[in-house]
């Protein structure tokens, strides 16, 4: 087998391979194009500066549960007296040969006044991968800043996969209005 240099472009040319050689290089290149990506969009939970009054912060909650672990990366981004929450990707995996399907879902809840301001909501559909690998799921939702509030409320329930009743994890972060500027 050939060892491939995943940062040269050269490395993926069209030349003419056998399959499981073609079958390897195409494992590779897939896995550099997730690092690259997972690398430009979440940098961790470091506040990211934008252009005028926007700010942004990107963070990763993480649920476990028996033997399952759910980890979700999302953005904030204030504008005006709206707070922008978008999620990025995800990542589901069983630990210690735990079984299941891929039929997990995701819940998002958040409010800017939690408990007594509405809530909005992002809901996954029951199809969400438990394969231990990172997978883009873009989906914004937009809270108002109420008077008084300090901070945004985000409540994930990681709902997991598995024959019989299916295990959860309710995790919850809160992200306060001084960590923008």
């Amino acid at each position: 087998m050939n060892d491939f240099n995943l940062n040269s472009p050269d490395d993926f040319s069209d030349e003419t391979l056998d399959p499981q050689e073609q079958a390897e290089r195409d494992r590779l290149k897939a896995q550099a194009r997730k690092e690259r990506e997972f690398s430009m969009t979440c940098p961790g939970e470091q506040a990211l500066r934008r252009a005028g009054s926007r700010a942004a912060v990107t963070k990763t909650i993480i649920g476990e549960k028996d033997n399952f672990r759910g980890e979700l990366t999302y953005q904030l981004e204030k504008k005006a007296n709206t707070v922008e929450i978008s999620t990025l990707q995800y990542r589901i995996t069983r630990l210690n040969g735990q079984s299941g399907g891929n039929k997990a879902n995701i819940e998002c809840s958040m409010a800017t006044k939690y408990p007594d301001s509405p809530h909005k909501y992002i809901i996954s559909p029951d199809a969400m991968w438990q394969d231990g690998t990172w997978h883009n799921w873009f989906h914004t939702q937009a809270v108002d800043i109420l008077p008084g509030a300090s901070y945004v409320h985000f409540g994930v329930s990681f709902i997991f996969d598995k024959s019989g009743s299916d295990p959860y994890k309710q995790v919850v972060d809160h992200t306060y209005f001084t960590e923008f500027s």
